[in-house]
């Protein structure tokens, strides 16, 4: 078996061929050659005393440094594999996005090209950073989202003093993760992996839970599981 193992309790969760992951010291990161298996703890419930360990995790410049390293480990292993149409030299061919969010103002999001005129066909990377289309950074939409459910009327305040989003906005989400994601090819694919099966209602929490998503490597572990969902083929079915 490629890479290492993190918490090995409980909860066993398969990921994707290729997939990079963090050994709990979260500095060096391992590559799986073929199919990668990893371990995750199936964590006690979301209590009212996680909500600020959650929104805590988002001010930490830890999570921010990992993510930039596992987004150019993927360009990395996408560009070394060559254009899928005529397997030429893939250029970079970044295009820009300026997500809103705590953190880095990270203002392009990698993607390559191929190099052979008459091609020139475009290949992007999934990424840990940005959740398809979406204005935020992918972990304030995963974490905030989570944060949501049973979330009293004081918890929201204070997301909206932390981070100012609209709550038509949140409301957005929460109706993008119970309808479109939980009937995506993706969750269908992959929810059959998960040792203890994960309440399609609990959207996003159960994901938070499984991976402890409320501690950084939890949560860069829980953003590398769900990158293919921002590569192309997959997310044409996850359009909000």
């Amino acid at each position: 078996m490629g890479g290492g193992r993190f918490r090995v309790e409980i909860n066993e969760v398969e990921v994707l061929p290729g997939i990079d992951f963090y050994d709990k010291g979260g500095v060096q990161p391992h590559r799986a050659e073929g199919s990668v298996r990893f371990f995750v703890s199936q964590l006690r419930p979301i209590s009212k005393g996680d909500g600020p360990h959650m929104e805590k995790v988002l001010q930490d410049k830890r999570l921010y440094d990992f993510l930039e390293q596992v987004d150019r480990e993927f360009t990395c292993q996408t560009q070394s594999g060559g254009c899928d149409h005529c397997g030429s030299v893939l250029h970079r061919g970044d295009f820009e996005r300026k997500p809103r969010g705590p953190g880095p103002a990270w203002e392009k999001r990698d993607s390559l090209c191929c190099s052979r005129d008459g091609c020139r066909k475009r290949k992007t990377p999934p990424s840990v950073r940005f959740l398809g289309r979406k204005v935020y950074l992918g972990v304030v939409v995963v974490l905030v989202s989570a944060m949501m459910h049973g979330a009293s009327e004081s918890r929201l305040k204070r997301l909206q003093q932390a981070l100012p989003i609209d709550r038509r906005t949140l409301k957005r989400w929460r109706r993008w993760w119970a309808e479109r994601f939980v009937q995506s090819a993706f969750w269908k694919a992959m929810r059959g992996r998960f040792r203890r099966p994960i309440d399609p209602g609990q959207m996003p929490l159960g994901f938070v839970e499984a991976f402890g998503a409320h501690q950084v490597e939890g949560l860069v572990q829980l953003m590398t599981f769900l990158s293919p969902i921002t590569t192309k083929a997959v997310a044409e079915d996850l359009v909000m």
